[in-house]
């Protein structure tokens, strides 16, 4: 049971509730004044993590030490190579190099779907409005992962037609890379 004056005080001085200021909002979240970052507390009521990503590679993100898993696509392994006209370049690397310069230091949010079988969060990630996974197929930087959703197939379509990415090049799919 809490008491009336504990409560009359979080009602009053809220940032005393989380030890700095700043108003939630609808979901549990807000802008630090101390440090400008943008987080939310009671995540785990959510299933959503929110912050300044770290890129693992062209499909993972790290959020505060929370592994990431981009829904729905895959994208060339670190290590993997492509070919363009006979040369190889690592098209991996560059997939996480994108990824890595289109976020930048800004927040970012990931709605969780479900985790993988190494305890990844498996989540449809934003930057504001802009849906990642789908800028990472349709930039032509990771395929649509057919075998786990469907979302992004159009998308690398056109990648494809235009010539973007990866498909500037003869390259394995990254599932059958791994596969090897």
């Amino acid at each position: 049971m809490i008491s009336v004056p504990l409560v009359t005080t979080l009602l009053l001085f809220p940032q005393l509730a989380f030890g700095h200021g700043g108003g939630l909002d609808a979901k549990g979240c807000h802008q630090n004044r101390e440090t400008g970052e943008y987080h939310c507390h009671h995540k785990e009521k959510y299933g959503d993590v929110l912050g300044t990503a770290s890129v693992i590679d062209g499909d993972t993100l790290e959020i505060r030490g929370t592994r990431i898993r981009l829904h729905g696509i895959d994208a060339p392994e670190s290590a993997q190579l492509c070919h363009q006209n006979g040369t190889p370049w690592r098209c991996g690397q560059q997939a996480a190099l994108q990824l890595s310069e289109f976020i930048g230091r800004t927040t970012i949010s990931c709605e969780h779907r479900n985790t993988d079988r190494y305890g990844r969060i498996v989540a449809t990630c934003f930057l504001g409005s802009q849906d990642l996974n789908r800028w990472m197929v349709s930039e032509g930087w990771a395929l649509a992962y057919r075998q786990y959703s469907a979302d992004y197939i159009i998308d690398e379509a056109a990648a494809k037609a235009a010539g973007q990415g990866v498909w500037t090049s003869q390259f394995e799919a990254p599932w059958l890379w791994r596969r090897r």
